[in-house]
């Protein structure tokens, strides 16, 4: 279950979680099922911490089925030396 905490730490918690056990995470993912609604400022958070994160551009469908396309894809590369995995 994914924290309803809308706090910065809170956030930067589920991202990170998430990009370790998916790799990755678009846009709309982040909005729809991390509850984080400016997934970029939470990205560049991250980056400003060490993690090592790429970003893409994809097309996404979204629960409606509406296309959706240059949607940002963060692609995670690497992790801060001495984080728990």
């Amino acid at each position: 279950m994914v924290s309803k905490s809308n706090s910065r730490k809170s956030q930067l918690l589920r991202l990170s979680q998430c990009l370790q056990e998916k790799r990755s995470v678009t846009t709309l993912y982040a909005r729809e099922v991390l509850n984080i609604m400016a997934p970029a400022a939470r990205v560049m958070d991250l980056r400003g911490m060490g993690y090592g994160i790429l970003t893409q551009q994809v097309d996404v469908v979204d629960r409606a089925g509406v296309s959706h396309p240059k949607v940002a894809r963060y692609v995670l590369i690497s992790i801060p030396e001495g984080t728990p995995v």
